[in-house]
């Protein structure tokens, strides 16, 4: 792929490319770019997120991180006219 010479000299780079595809945080100078790993050059990132391509200069990089699929919902609780009747306790005599 363009881009990728001599990322087994730049662990950065070689790690991110075992990003790709991933969605990440990238926390740069000017703020947070969130979105998937698209692309990894010499000298940028590439990041797709719902508002388009971007472009981050690996300069302007803080850090990165993988972020986790947000979680499912939880289920709603069963319906209570669905529920069987508690079992009756044997009464003392």
């Amino acid at each position: 792929m363009y881009g990728t010479q001599g990322t087994h000299k730049r662990p950065f780079l070689r790690h991110m490319r075992e990003l790709m595809g991933s969605q990440v945080d990238v926390s740069t100078i000017c703020g947070m770019v969130s979105g998937k790993l698209a692309g990894v050059y010499m000298d940028h990132l590439t990041v797709d997120t719902p508002q388009g391509n971007v472009h981050i200069r690996l300069m302007n990089i803080c850090w990165v991180r993988k972020t986790m699929p947000p979680a499912p919902p939880p289920a709603p609780p069963p319906d209570p006219v669905s529920l069987p009747p508690p079992p009756k306790r044997p009464t003392r005599n």
